[in-house]
């Protein structure tokens, strides 16, 4: 009986680690190098929606900017529509979410 209890738990708890960590084993982390075409900030001044065009399928990928720093950069015009990008970002769904985003010419 013990032993039947024992196997049943370590069953139950492989299933829940699997089903923890399978929502990132989903997200594809995707590079690129694109332009600009345009973006919106959030109300909140605490986001960003890029829309970039890749340079190699030529098409247009949205992408959602959460870093600060790239942020206060769309912000200040420091990276404006136009300008060629280095990204990557996890792609999870519908939605892109940024880990880098920089200026191919260094910014």
């Amino acid at each position: 009986m013990k032993k039947l209890l024992s196997m049943s738990l370590v069953i139950c708890m492989t299933m829940v680690m699997v089903a923890l960590f399978s929502g990132n084993a989903l997200a594809e982390t995707v590079k690129m190098v694109g332009t600009v075409v345009s973006f919106t900030v959030s109300d909140d001044q605490k986001t960003v929606t890029a829309v970039v065009k890749d340079n190699k399928t030529e098409k247009d990928v949205i992408i959602v900017i959460t870093d600060e720093t790239t942020v206060t950069k769309f912000k200040e015009h420091v990276i404006k529509n136009g300008d060629e990008i280095r990204s990557t970002f996890e792609k999870s769904g519908d939605t892109n979410k940024a880990k880098v985003f920089k200026k191919t010419a260094g910014c």
